[in-house]
């Protein structure tokens, strides 16, 4: 049976240090971990409890650790509104363990990314296509 105490220490092993957070505290912050030390705790968690997350997802818990403009996902709900991040504590952590997969439902949600890398696709595209027409130009010349 796995308690919160063992998914406290795994998280205390990938935060680098000790820190306090209670049953139902909001694990990730007390650890410091977004990002990718937070994906790699959860293949850790994943991997050491034998849990299946693939109805994990992990956008409604934690952003990226920098403002990566090309890797942003946001859950977006009714009228695109951004949803608030939900908790993830060692409680939830426990019991998705005891039960081998991950228990929460998530609302229905479409997800976002930034328009930066689209953005950055047309102006490269408007880029080639001038490029194009300037050396079809110059051959005709």
């Amino acid at each position: 049976m796995v308690s919160t105490t063992d998914i406290i220490a795994l998280a205390q092993k990938h935060a680098g240090s000790a820190f306090s957070c209670a049953d139902d505290d909001d694990l990730l912050q007390a650890a410091g971990l977004s990002g990718e030390r937070a994906r790699a705790f959860f293949e850790a968690y994943a991997s050491e409890f034998d849990v299946d997350l693939s109805d994990f997802r992990w956008f409604f818990h934690y952003r990226p650790e920098r403002a990566n403009a090309w890797r942003r996902i946001e859950p977006l709900g009714p009228g695109g509104r951004p949803f608030a991040q939900i908790p993830i504590t060692p409680r939830l952590l426990a019991d998705a363990a005891n039960q081998g997969n991950w228990p929460l439902e998530y609302p229905k949600h479409q997800t976002r990314g930034s328009g930066v890398p689209l953005i950055l696709m047309f102006v490269l595209l408007a880029f080639l296509m001038l490029a194009v027409t300037a050396m079809v130009a110059n051959s005709w010349l």
